[in-house]
Parts: C-alpha cells; sequence; structure tokens
C-alpha cells in the first residue's frame, strides 16, 4: 500500500491490489470464491532456492509450478491460455503427476494434457474456455475427494452474498481470455 496500490478485493485467503493498470494477487491459498483448490502447505514442500539477478530467493519446484499454474487455469480462471500450454509442456513430470495424486489435482492434470495434445494437434486454438459442464464436474470431484476444498466450500457459497457476485458469475460463464 506503500507503493500506491489499494486492496480491490479481500477474500479470506486472497488480497487483490492494484495500481492503475498492475494488479497483484497476495495468495495464502489459491481459492475460488474462497474456496481452496490446492493446498499450499503441501505445494510448499516442493519449494528450491535459486539465483536471480545475484539475490538468492525460493521458489517453486517447476513440477509443483505446473501444477499451480494448472489448476490456477482450470478451477479458477476456466480459461486455459498459451502460457499454461507452455508451463505444462515445459515442466511437467513425474513429481508433477505424484504432485497431483497427493493434492487430489489429477483429474485437472489429465484435462490440462489433454487441451495440450489437442493444440499440439493444431486441434484446438488457444485461450481455451473450458466447458461449463466439464468445469462443473472437475470442481464437483475436487470437493468430493480433497478435504480442505470441501471443507472450505462454504466460503464459495457465502461469497454468493457479495455485492460482486452477479458480476462474477456472469464473467465466469461469458468471458473468452482475462
Amino acid at each position: 500500500m506503500e507503493k500506491g496500490f489499494r486492496i480491490e478485493v479481500a477474500e479470506p485467503y486472497c488480497i487483490t491490489m492494484t495500481r492503475n493498470k498492475a494488479i497483484i494477487d497476495l495468495y495464502i491459498y489459491p481459492t475460488l470464491g474462497g474456496m481452496i483448490y490446492v493446498n499450499t502447505d503441501k505445494l510448499f514442500e516442493y519449494k528450491e532456492v535459486i539465483e536471480f539477478n545475484g539475490v538468492e530467493i525460493q521458489t517453486l519446484s517447476p513440477s509443483a509450478e505446473v501444477l499451480l499454474t494448472m489448476a490456477h487455469s482450470i478451477y479458477k480462471e476456466r480459461i486455459y491460455t498459451l502460457n499454461d500450454y507452455i508451463t505444462v509442456s515445459k515442466w511437467i513430470s513425474k513429481k508433477t503427476f505424484r504432485l497431483a495424486e497427493e493434492l487430489k489435482c489429477i483429474k485437472a492434470l489429465m484435462v490440462s494434457m489433454e487441451i495440450n495434445k489437442l493444440v499440439d494437434s493444431r486441434k484446438l486454438i488457444l485461450p481455451y474456455k473450458i466447458p461449463l459442464p466439464l468445469w462443473i464436474k472437475i470442481l464437483t470431484n475436487k470437493v468430493i475427494e480433497d478435504d480442505i476444498t470441501r471443507a472450505t466450500t462454504i466460503n464459495l457459497i457465502k461469497s454468493l452474498r457479495d455485492r460482486r457476485a452477479g458480476k462474477h458469475i456472469i464473467s465466469k460463464l461469458t468471458r473468452q481470455s482475462y
């Protein structure tokens, strides 16, 4: 906030701040309307130290970054972009599959891989909007299989009382990119 950013959205596990056209999302847990779709406690077990411009920083391992990128596009945005395609294509590994199983994201990862195959065969152009029935099926499966997602589903229901809920729902249903 000292740098001129202001809070636009404050959810239970995320704050979105803006300054002019810059947007920063600060997550404790990645969420959809307050419903956690990736347990970052587990995810952060897959971090590593890298050097960036002479400074050592902690970052997610490539296998964890693939999972988080894919989960964000599939669960939250419902749109699969060129960035998602490249990240999954370049960094997917056996560790990603193990992590996806551990974090109950394997079905979403399989959808991501199927989208990548369709792009590779030139049968699909990005960005790709996840069809609503498939998205609902993936989210429902996530709620059924993942304890933390199921436990925070109430936050998603509560978010429907927000004055912006209608706008968010219409956007989720109609937008073609983000």
